[in-house]
C-alpha cells in the first residue's frame, strides 16, 4: 500500500511531456525599453501609454508578436489598445535542447507599405531559453507581464 501510495505521489508532481522551460516561457513579454507617457490630464490623469512591442507564448504552441500601444495604470491594470495601430505577427514556437524556435509571418498592419501583401513570408527566429527573467528578441530584451496575458491573447 505504500509503494502505491509513494508511486502516486510522485506521478501527481510530475509534468510529463512539459519541460520547466517551457511552462516559463508561456504568456506575455513585454519590451523592457518601453517609454511611458503620461495621458493627458483632463483625458484620463492615471493612464500611461507605450508604443512597444509585446510577444505572447500560448500554451497552444502558438505566437504572436505585436508592435502596438499598450495602454497602463500603473499598479493597477495593462491592456493592448485595440484603437491604435499595430503589426500583428501570427506563427507558432517550439523547444528543443533549451531553445525556442520561432516561425511566424505578418498577419495584420494597420497601413501597409505600397506593394506589401498579407500575409507576408515566413520568418524563423531562435531564442535561447536561460533562467533569468528576460528574453532576447529581435535585438530587444522583453520581460514576463502577466498583466497582458488577456489582451495579447486575443
Amino acid at each position: 500500500m505504500r509503494v502505491l501510495a509513494l508511486l502516486f505521489f510522485f506521478l501527481s508532481q510530475s509534468t510529463v511531456g512539459i519541460s520547466p522551460s517551457e511552462t516559463a516561457l508561456e504568456g506575455a513579454w513585454l519590451d523592457t525599453a518601453s517609454k511611458w507617457v503620461k495621458a493627458p490630464k483632463g483625458v484620463a490623469p492615471k493612464e500611461q501609454f507605450s508604443q512597444t512591442t509585446v510577444l505572447y507564448f500560448g500554451k497552444d504552441h502558438k505566437f504572436t508578436f505585436i508592435y502596438c500601444t499598450v495602454i497602463r495604470v500603473p499598479n493597477k491594470s495593462m491592456n493592448i489598445s485595440n484603437g491604435d495601430p499595430r503589426g500583428v505577427y501570427r506563427g507558432e514556437w517550439s523547444i528543443h535542447d533549451g531553445t525556442a524556435s520561432l516561425a511566424y509571418q505578418l498577419v495584420e498592419q494597420t497601413v501597409l507599405l505600397q506593394g506589401q501583401k498579407l500575409p507576408g513570408p515566413i520568418q524563423h527566429a531562435n531564442i535561447r531559453i536561460s533562467n533569468g527573467p528576460t528574453l532576447g528578441f529581435d535585438g530587444k530584451l522583453f520581460r514576463r507581464e502577466v498583466a497582458l496575458d488577456e489582451s495579447a491573447f486575443n
